[in-house]
């Protein structure tokens, strides 16, 4: 789709699998590094003949591609960045109690014929609906800094919760369980660095929690055996 974010977060995802698993310390590594050389060679030299969506995902990187695709991510990334820029003075505003979700219609239908009509910036409508294309700012805004604590306590928590299950968890599951920590870790730093929105995120890293929790019947503590139950505090389902 021409998403540079995608692009982004699948390398960071592979990455991280790909050290999670060890594989960096295997001739794999060198094998994944002749493969990207061969890779690269192929494609910059005709990266401005690729697609559009193509070009446009690769734009941040240091290749030739069309000026048209080349001035459309410029324009993304600028749209964002004044969006931020309008953002930042309200954080103070809603820095103890949160702005919350109230909207109004009337507001928003405005505010799109204002945009339509060329008298505001196309921005406005997204600000007013919560949509900041920002992970930290969708949280302090609509719920304050209690809001971001309490945020930031479950991703920390969940992870360390993947980690143990990573780490000590039955053999039979290891890849998965390994999947499911590099996938959320991915996606925690994805969310706070490139791109996020609590809104339609937070399911997803409490999704991929009870997935965990769920497979493994609770909490690894130490490291299991094949026919060991996980250690849970406050689990009566994962003691034996």
């Amino acid at each position: 789709g021409g998403f540079r974010s995608r692009l982004l977060l699948v390398g960071l995802l592979f990455l991280l699998q790909f050290c999670f698993e060890g594989l960096w310390r295997t001739r794999w590594l060198a094998i994944l590094i002749a493969v990207g050389i061969a890779v690269s060679a192929a494609v910059i030299p005709f990266s401005d003949k690729l697609p559009h969506p193509f070009q446009r995902a690769l734009s941040f990187l240091p290749v030739k591609i069309d000026p048209v695709v080349q001035r459309d991510a410029e324009e993304s990334t600028r749209w964002r960045v004044e969006m931020w820029q309008m953002l930042l003075p309200e954080v103070p505003e809603y820095f103890w109690l949160g702005k919350g979700y109230v909207h109004s219609a009337t507001a928003y239908y405005l505010s799109r014929v204002a945009e339509l009509r060329g008298w505001t910036k196309s921005y406005e409508s997204f600000i007013l609906t919560g949509d900041y294309h920002n992970g930290p700012l969708s949280v302090i805004i609509p719920f304050g800094i209690w809001g971001l604590i309490a945020f930031v306590w479950l991703i920390i928590a969940g992870w360390r919760i993947l980690y143990q299950n990573y780490k000590n968890g039955p053999p039979h599951l290891t890849k998965i369980n390994t999947f499911l920590l590099t996938f959320y870790t991915a996606r925690a730093v994805f969310f706070f660095v490139v791109y996020g929105a609590v809104e339609a995120e937070l399911m997803l890293f409490t999704g991929v929690l009870g997935l965990s929790i769920a497979i493994n019947g609770g909490v690894y503590k130490r490291p299991a055996e094949m026919k060991d139950a996980p250690i849970a505090a406050k689990a009566p389902l994962a003691l034996k």
